[in-house]
């Protein structure tokens, strides 16, 4: 008997008394900074584009930087551990030991 009317008292909590705020609309449009962002990014594009059609020396000199940065190879930091081989020497005595 005190179970079912435990039970009657739970299920009956969430019935009757205030009821809740509706839940808050959200936005559904783009933000002013997403706006701000894109309109930057179309600017940025139209003069780069702007540039290569009109043959511009500064635009030339920007491409052969960026190349030569992009041709070089990436050296990491030596951390005074101990000094490693290249590894061609420990490849080919896996090589051996297979």
């Amino acid at each position: 008997m005190q179970e079912q009317e435990k039970l009657r008292e739970i299920l009956n909590l969430g019935e009757g008394g205030e009821e809740l705020p509706p839940p808050p609309e959200k936005k559904t449009g783009l933000g002013t900074a997403a706006l701000f962002q894109g309109l930057v990014c179309a600017l940025v594009l139209l003069g780069l584009l702007l540039a290569r059609t009109a043959g511009s020396g500064w635009y030339q000199a920007a491409v052969q930087w960026y190349r030569q940065e992009l041709a070089q190879e990436i050296q990491l930091p030596d951390w005074g551990g101990e000094p490693q081989d290249s590894g061609e020497e420990g490849e080919a005595e896996s090589l051996r030991l297979v």
